[in-house]
């Protein structure tokens, strides 16, 4: 669309007021001065004919009408007005410019009409005789008595002669229109640009401000709205600039951090545009990316393994605030990697959810340094089974043989015994961790659809088989109908190591409490007792292996510290979870949250808590 500047929007229309103003001004002055020049001439003829009146009853009653024409023509000549004595028959009896012989009779002309029925008549129309238009004012002349007109008296003008007066006053009228537009002209030039030329500065800044330039000065205006924007666009500038100088210094530090973090991380957006990512991802993921400021790149064309690209895709689905982890493995220049992704939603307050990001740990190292230790574990723990269990055999010959000893002999056979009985212990705990780790990656453990409550009642009943001394008090609530799918075995050694150590560590009268709830998509287990409770501070590293609250009383009690290791992984090969409660002096309370149907994508793919 063609654009005019603002001056020459604003001075032709300006200067097109002005004229149509004056126009009307002029044509409405030259109409009122016409009717009050008219309205003058009409007064001078209608006082004329008053003059008139006092001379002309006497030469009519007496019949004079030779000195009445002598005398018509003399008053023609001062007055400047046609002067015409008609009587009532319509006769001219006097005439100032004619001769009365030689005029027809008047009494069809609409003034003398009105005159004879004795009133003042005014009126313009043409002249038969001259014919020009004239104004006519006719003034009836009565008897003595006033009973009837005897005659009219008639002064007439030309309007052609108030047209030539009416004609100098229009040139003069002209005239002082013509000045007067000019210098309205002039002014309205001067105030148009008042307002255009501030503008036009407040124009060029703004385009400045436009191509990136914040440093905006505009100078005070005299126009004080214009003034009001020009500072209202000086204070706009800086505050953009300030904000546009802590969002360079944010995305700065957060560039920074990004380049400094050991994983790696990938921005993208609702439409898998790539928003950001950092340098370790690129390494961990063997990619090389030019990017120019405007090119959008997608996901599809950047990232090449099949797992993790459906991971972004399905974290862009994730409700807000929600959390998506995944394992995934992959050979790189014939090495084997393995990955850690944790996906989120990103979320602005106005637009909602306006991508996602996805952070990757590179958990090659971690894996492993955890297969090699679970491997030493498992063979040094296959190696000392052996030559263990050959020691227990021969001190337990010896004890039981026919072999006289002294009883300071007996006491530290004893003693080897108690030992070694509390080596074979860890020996099968740490076999028993080794076996788990293995057959859950291997996919190994099995999951049936099972009956709660006969696995809950075998695991009590164990227990109190194996403390006959503290005569416990097991109660427990477990409906008949719950099932979960699961390994009965592995939950029912999970429970047993939970209740064995209430049994254990608690005083002398022991009370367990065992209860089962079912709810829409979970079974919870509580298990409380009254025992002597854990402090606050040892309850974050309860589950790690070999920690031990009390380890002398630990270790008096036969305790080896991988129980409860070994049923948080128990707990969480059934991708279930579990929570302790517990204050001093005031027993424990372990919750089991186990789901009633495991997902199946999750079986095999779960990485063990590091315990």
């Amino acid at each position: 669309m063609k654009t005019r500047k603002l001056l020459w929007q604003l001075f032709p229309s300006y200067l097109i007021i002005i004229l149509l103003v004056l126009a009307i001004i002029n044509i409405f002055s030259f109409r009122i001065i016409r009717d009050v020049y008219i309205g003058y001439i009409t007064n001078d003829l209608v006082k004329d004919t008053n003059l008139i009146e006092h001379f002309t009853d006497f030469y009519i009653e007496t019949g004079r009408f030779q000195a009445l024409q002598s005398t018509c023509k003399e008053i023609g000549k001062i007055t400047s007005f046609h002067t015409t004595i008609i009587l009532n028959t319509g006769r001219v009896i006097c005439d100032s410019e004619t001769s009365p012989a030689d005029l027809e009779n008047h009494k069809n002309r609409p003034e003398i009409q009105k005159a004879l029925k004795g009133k003042l008549a005014i009126s313009t129309h043409k002249s038969k005789i001259l014919k020009k238009e004239m104004l006519y004012v006719a003034k009836p002349l009565f008897n003595y008595d006033f009973s009837r007109v005897t005659a009219v008296i008639r002064l007439s003008i030309q309007l052609e002669q108030l047209d030539t007066t009416m004609f100098r006053i229009a040139k003069q009228l002209i005239w002082a229109a013509l000045i007067t537009i000019a210098i309205a002209a002039i002014l309205t030039y001067m105030n148009a640009q008042r307002i255009s030329v501030p503008l036009e500065t407040i124009r060029k800044e703004a385009i400045k401000f436009a191509c990136g330039d914040t440093n905006l000065n505009l100078p005070p205006f005299k126009t004080e709205e214009i003034h009001v924007l020009g500072d209202t666009l000086n204070r706009i500038a800086a505050i953009l600039d300030n904000r546009i100088e802590t969002i360079t210094k944010q995305r700065n530090e957060i560039e920074a951090v990004l380049a400094c973090m050991g994983e790696g991380v990938i921005a993208y957006d609702n439409n898998q545009n790539l928003i950001s990512i950092n340098n370790e991802a690129k390494v961990i993921l063997d990619i090389i990316i030019n990017k120019d400021d405007d090119e959008e790149i997608k996901l599809s064309n950047i990232i090449k393994l099949k797992s993790l690209y459906d991971f972004t895709q399905k974290t862009l689905k994730l409700k807000q605030n929600k959390t998506l982890q995944e394992d995934i493995d992959y050979t790189s220049d014939l090495t084997k990697k393995h990955l850690h992704l944790t996906g989120r939603s990103l979320t602005n307050q106005k637009l909602g959810q306006i991508g996602a990001v996805v952070v990757i740990n590179d958990v090659t190292q971690v894996k492993r340094l955890e297969q090699v230790r679970s491997d030493f574990v498992g063979n040094v723990s296959h190696e000392l089974r052996t030559p263990l269990t050959s020691i227990q055999g021969f001190i337990e010959t010896l004890l039981e043989g026919d072999i006289t000893h002294s009883d300071e002999t007996r006491k530290f056979l004893e003693i080897i015994k108690r030992q070694a009985h509390q080596l074979h212990s860890i020996i099968n705990d740490l076999l028993t961790l080794s076996t788990l780790e293995q057959k859950t990656k291997k996919e190994l453990v099995t999951f049936d659809k099972t009956a709660l409550f006969p696995i809950v009642k075998s695991a009590i009943d164990m227990c109190m088989d194996k403390h006959h001394g503290k005569k416990p008090t097991i109660s427990f609530d477990c409906d008949d109908n719950i099932t979960l799918e699961a390994n009965a075995g592995l939950l029912e050694q999970a429970l047993v190591n939970i209740v064995d150590n209430a049994i254990k560590y608690a005083p002398k009268t022991v009370a367990v409490d065992v209860r089962c709830r079912e709810y829409e998509k979970n079974i919870v287990i509580t298990i409380n007792d009254n025992g002597p409770g854990i402090a606050s501070e040892h309850l974050p590293r309860l589950f790690e292996r070999f920690y031990r609250i009390d380890k002398g009383r630990s270790r008096a009690l036969g305790g080896t510290g991988l129980g409860l290791a070994i049923v948080k992984h128990i707990i969480y090969v059934h991708q279930g979870q579990i929570f302790v409660e517990s204050k001093l002096k005031s027993g424990s309370c372990f919750t089991l949250m186990l789901p009633k149907k495991l997902r199946k994508s999750l079986l095999g793919q779960q990485a063990l808590p590091l315990s």
